[in-house]
This record gives C-alpha cells, sequence and structure tokens, in this order.
C-alpha cells in the first residue's frame, strides 16, 4: 500500500481521475499506521479538489493535519490545512477558512511554492465573498509573483484571469482590459482559462463606465456556445442588459423571464432597475431601486 500511495502522488496532479479511482479502491483495513492514513487522506482530499468535487467536510484534512503537525515533512502539513481550509471555504464558514488559509500560508513560504500560490488564491476568494475587494487585490497579486518565480505557465494564467476580475471589482477597468485582452490574445491558452478570461472580458465591457455592449454580446455569445456551465447568474444578468441596451429587448426579455424563476435577489433588482431606467419607465426603475 505504501508504493501504491506513492506511484499515486507521482501521477495525481496530471492525471487526478485515475489517483481517485485508485484511493477510492484501497481496502481501509490495509491503512495500518498513521503515517499511511494521513498520506492516503491527504492524497484523497487533494484528488476530490483535482476532480472538482467541493467538499465541505474537514475531516479527511484532519487526520492529515493530526499527522503532519507532528511528523513528516513540512510540506505536507501545509497542504493538508490548504484542504482544511478548502473544505471551511466550501462549508461557507469564511472566518474559520482564513485562519487555516493564513496557517497553511505561513507554511507553505518555506516548504511549498505550488502550495502557497494555491493558497493566496484561496484566501483571494474568501476575501471576495467577504466583499474586501482591495485584500482579494493583494491576495492575487501575491499568487501572480508566486507562480512566476517557479515559471508555472498554467496557473499564472490563471492568477491573471482572476486579477483581471479583481480589477474589476475595485474599479480599475483599464488594467482589467489591459489584462484580460491580453490573455484572450494567447494562442497557447488554456481552453478553460481562455472562456473564463473571454466571460470577464465580457462582464467588464457590459458595466464599464465606457460601454462596448456589441463586443460584450458577441463575447458572451461565444461563451455560452463553447462552455455554457462557466456563466454566473450574474454574467447572464449583464448579459440580457446589454442585449436590451442593443435594442434586442425580445431576447433580452426571455432571457429575463428565466432569471427570475431562479433569482430574486438584490442583483436581480439591480438589473432591473438599470434596464427600466434606460427605457425612461421612471415608475418601474424606481421600485427595482
Amino acid at each position: 500500500v505504501g508504493t501504491l500511495l506513492r506511484d499515486v502522488e507521482s501521477y495525481i496532479m496530471e492525471h487526478p481521475d485515475s489517483a481517485l479511482t485508485v484511493l477510492e479502491s484501497v481496502d481501509s483495513s490495509f491503512l495500518r499506521t498513521q503515517k499511511m492514513r494521513a498520506n492516503h487522506a491527504l492524497l484523497h482530499a487533494m484528488a476530490l479538489d483535482k476532480n472538482y468535487i467541493d467538499v465541505t467536510d474537514d475531516s479527511l484534512a484532519n487526520v492529515a493535519v493530526n499527522y503532519y503537525q507532528k511528523h513528516g515533512k513540512t510540506k505536507y502539513l501545509a497542504r493538508s490545512l490548504y484542504y482544511k481550509a478548502l473544505a471551511h471555504y466550501y462549508a461557507k464558514d469564511y472566518e474559520v477558512a482564513i485562519v487555516d488559509a493564513t496557517r497553511a500560508e505561513n507554511i507553505a513560504r518555506e516548504s511549498d511554492s505550488l502550495y502557497l500560490g494555491f493558497t493566496k488564491v484561496l484566501q483571494a476568494n474568501i476575501h471576495d465573498k467577504n466583499y474586501n475587494s482591495m485584500e482579494e487585490l493583494k491576495a492575487l497579486q501575491s499568487a501572480l509573483s508566486v507562480y512566476t518565480d517557479i515559471a508555472h505557465t498554467y496557473y499564472i494564467n490563471v492568477a491573471k484571469m482572476l486579477l483581471g476580475r479583481s480589477y474589476i471589482n475595485n474599479d480599475r477597468y483599464e488594467d482589467a482590459e489591459l489584462l484580460l485582452s491580453d490573455l484572450i490574445s494567447s494562442a497557447q491558452l488554456n481552453r478553460n482559462v481562455r472562456v473564463n478570461s473571454m466571460r470577464e472580458y465580457a462582464f467588464l465591457l457590459a458595466t464599464r463606465p465606457t460601454p462596448n455592449f456589441q463586443v460584450s454580446v458577441q463575447l458572451y455569445d461565444e461563451v455560452v456556445a463553447e462552455y455554457e456551465e462557466l456563466m454566473s447568474i450574474n454574467d447572464y444578468w449583464a448579459f440580457s442588459y446589454s442585449l436590451s441596451k442593443l435594442g434586442r429587448y425580445d431576447e433580452s426579455k426571455d432571457m429575463i423571464d428565466q432569471l427570475l424563476q431562479i433569482d430574486s435577489s438584490g442583483t436581480a433588482s439591480y438589473w432591473l432597475y438599470r434596464i427600466e431606467k434606460d427605457k425612461r419607465n421612471a415608475d418601474k426603475a424606481l421600485k427595482f431601486l
């Protein structure tokens, strides 16, 4: 089993689906030592995350943390704390998540640059959920610096895409446009990162002080056609608003009718206010505002 776990660790980054299958097939009765149980738990948490399975229970991570805070390499403790923080993040327990992420950062800074970058991105996501756009920006700038130092092209591009979104959140529209337009034009960009960058750029063009609704709609059309599951509710609101601004009221209304079946939040009221205001329907706009 020890040999099998070492083998899984060697390919888990490139083939997480295969790693997860192997890890879940291991008979727990063969994990006879604390070291084996901790190693298996950490790899299992890693494989779940890399297969886009959001885990809200920190039990796996705790098995690893409890062992690695007393034994083994410090990089494994940093990774264990990262997955513990990630579980709390998915559980929306942001106060606990930021504490564990800070502990992970302090250890990873000395032992694991890749997971230092992951941890800074996680911190940025937590700050975003707490509407702390300045701290989100700082964390992403740190992550980009870390990934640049280790010359990891994929994660450099991921950090740039997230940084573009953060620039939008901080009203730094010119910085966002420079970064996102440069990413989209890159021929070697990963498909997922490219489509996400297009989506962020479309949102920027629909919401900045000098909007370009024509290009925003073109980009949103491409994203929906190529990778619709990446679209958020807020993206669809910006999309419907852009359609309305171009005079494509029927398409905008169809989208809004679908959105109102799943969204009754302040976000919905805000976009409806803007649409009615632009149509000069003052009474309806005021009601939504």
